[in-house]
């Protein structure tokens, strides 16, 4: 009976043991699918924020002219100007400081103020036609604070590379480029959409706020920042830091638990206490190749509307129509490239990607060369009877077709529309590809860690070419006409691509890179 009785009780305590392993492996399939639906919905925050972003850089793009007309009837084109130059000065400015921020304080800080600032801005906006003579400057000052916010795509990139391993980085790039694609087509959708509302809509007195067509894009834009906002505080916290200590292991799962990251991230800031500094020719590089072939997107945005006036004789509603169509197919297009590249990606490698697009950017402007037989029609100036307040003026106006300020009209061939298909066909391989395979591959180059400076600077070179792009191109086509503009960007796009194969073994991650020199 004695062994017996033994036998029952370490039977009971295998069972009570195998119990209490049970439940601690319970708890811990718990915890890890706690921490990877926190991670799941951070991500998405990340996601939102960079539609929001895009979304509200795109969705004043067709009003904004007609807007600061009913806000000052008097106002410029070069006023006009003013206002965009703004925008990407408010971008510019911040991107750096963003990167300081983030680099060396709590993330949800700097993320804070650049949503704080979209709210700001859009609000401004929408009650810009209430501070009378002020009102167009009130303008300039919202796009600016716009401008500050869509800064943050820095300080997303950032807290995206360090919830990722390098197997997945490329992946989630792709996804904020989808994210952000979608803000680009979806601000003019909503645009259109308030149109019904009408120039006068509906005056609320008490708080001296006009709802319109114009006005409802800021007001949509506000409520969208505050829904940003709260998801920000609920779902990103401070991410790992060089700055903090990281030997304690009770404190790195408990920022683990925190923030739902990836142990990945903690050993990442361990190997970033090394001294070796990345290969400062393949970040240069890098920056060059993403600095050049920003430029196709902005050549995209500035040039085809003057480029359809001019060549095609086209009016300004047509011109909309047409540009705003094939505007929209681009954009179409490039989702399902962006979806593509993310399986391309993963068999190809990053670098043969980079290869590709810029062959294809580079062949899409080498196809738009002017090389046909027929020449544009030639525009003249006739003089128009305008009824005004103070009785009949007489004004200056151009006919449909190539301005007759343009001294290379006579000289110059049309670009055919086979050629305009075949150049979009290219371009709209190129620039989904590259815009989502450089910054993946600049964050696996640079060292691992906290990346918020170089992560700015590479967002730095694409605002340069957003600035600079502009003022390039309009410059040169109108003194020099399409066949200078188009050599121009074979030039730059020819530089980009001997970059690309002159560094190729050298665009590798952070870690080969010092195993190669060690």
């Amino acid at each position: 009976m004695g062994l017996s009785a033994t036998e029952s009780l370490n039977s009971d305590e295998r069972d009570s043991a195998t119990e209490v392993l049970l439940d601690k492996d319970a708890s811990e399939g718990e915890q890890k699918q706690h921490h990877k639906r926190l991670r799941t919905r951070t991500t998405y925050c990340y996601y939102f924020t960079v539609f929001v972003n895009a979304l509200a850089t795109t969705i004043t793009y067709s009003s904004l002219w007609s807007y600061l007309k009913t806000v000052d009837i008097e106002t410029t084109t070069w006023y006009l100007g003013l206002v965009h130059a703004a925008f990407n000065g408010g971008e510019l400015s911040c991107v750096l400081l963003y990167g300081l921020w983030v680099q060396y304080r709590a993330a949800i800080e700097p993320l804070t103020f650049s949503l704080i600032a979209l709210i700001i801005g859009s609000a401004l906006y929408a009650w810009s036609h209430s501070f009378g003579y002020y009102g167009k400057f009130t303008v300039m000052v919202a796009r600016m604070f716009v401008g500050c916010s869509t800064g943050n795509d820095v300080i997303v990139t950032v807290l995206l590379c360090e919830q990722t391993t390098l197997s997945e980085r490329t992946s989630a790039m792709i996804y904020i480029s989808l994210a952000q694609a979608l803000g680009f087509i979806m601000g003019p959708v909503l645009q259109a959409c308030f149109v019904p509302l009408g120039e006068k809509g509906i005056y609320l007195k008490g708080i001296f706020l006009g709802i319109n067509m114009y006005t409802m894009a800021g007001i949509f834009c506000v409520f969208l920042g505050i829904i940003n906002l709260a998801a920000a505080w609920k779902y990103v916290r401070d991410n790992t830091r060089a700055k903090e200590k990281d030997s304690d292991s009770e404190d790195q799962h408990l920022l683990e638990d925190k923030n739902g990251i990836a142990k990945e991230a903690v050993e990442k800031d361990k190997n970033s206490t090394n001294g070796e500094l990345p290969d400062i020719i393949a970040v240069v590089t890098v920056l060059i190749l993403f600095f050049f072939v920003r430029h196709i997107l902005v050549f995209i945005e500035v040039m085809f509307s003057p480029m359809a006036m001019d060549l095609y004789a086209l009016s300004d509603q047509d011109t909309l129509t047409y540009v705003g169509v094939m505007l929209t197919i681009i954009g179409f297009c490039s989702i399902f490239i962006f979806v593509a590249t993310e399986k391309l990606a993963s068999w190809a490698g990053d670098r043969p990607l980079m290869l590709a697009s810029a062959v294809f950017g580079l062949l899409g402007f080498v196809v738009l060369w002017p090389g046909s037989n027929t020449y544009p029609k030639l525009g003249h100036f006739y003089t128009a009877a305008i009824n005004t307040t103070n009785g009949i003026e007489y004004v200056k106006k151009v006919t449909l077709g190539c301005s007759p300020f343009h001294s290379w009209c006579k000289t110059t061939p049309v670009i055919t529309i086979p050629q305009v298909v075949f150049s979009v066909a290219f371009l709209v391989i190129s620039f989904p590809i590259s815009y989502t395979i450089l910054p993946s591959l600049f964050s696996k180059i640079i060292k691992p860690g906290r990346q918020g400076i170089m992560l700015s600077l590479l967002n730095l070179s694409g605002n340069l070419s957003r600035i600079s792009g502009p003022t390039m191109f309009t410059s040169i086509y109108a003194y020099y006409g399409p066949k200078l503009l188009m050599l121009t960007m074979d030039v730059g796009l020819s530089i980009s691509l001997l970059f690309s194969v002159a560094f190729y073994n050298r665009l590798i991650p952070y870690n080969d890179f010092i195993r190669n020199i060690k």
